[in-house]
């Protein structure tokens, strides 16, 4: 049985890396309800938070929803770009 502690590090450590589904992680299985809602939570809080962002730089450049999405996967790139040449 894992501790409340263990539960709450397992969510943290996903925050950090969310590439796997939470509720099968091994030796979880008795949380797999509680991490399967976590997961669901978090992944409509960051979606909502990057439509609020998509929504905004639209308003910023006066453009549409899908104009400022390819503007930000643009900027994205070139920041990626800059950081892999050491470009600041």
């Amino acid at each position: 049985m894992k501790t409340r502690e263990e539960v709450e590090n397992l969510k943290a450590n996903w925050i950090n890396d969310p590439c796997y589904d939470l509720e099968t992680e091994e030796g979880f299985e008795e949380y797999s309800g509680e991490l399967r809602r976590f997961q669901i939570m978090m992944e409509s809080k960051w979606k909502n938070e990057y439509n609020d962002m998509i929504r905004s730089l639209s308003e910023k450049y006066e453009c549409s929803l899908k104009l400022a999405e390819y503007i930000y996967n643009l900027e994205m790139k070139l920041q990626k770009i800059q950081n892999r040449i050491g470009f600041y």
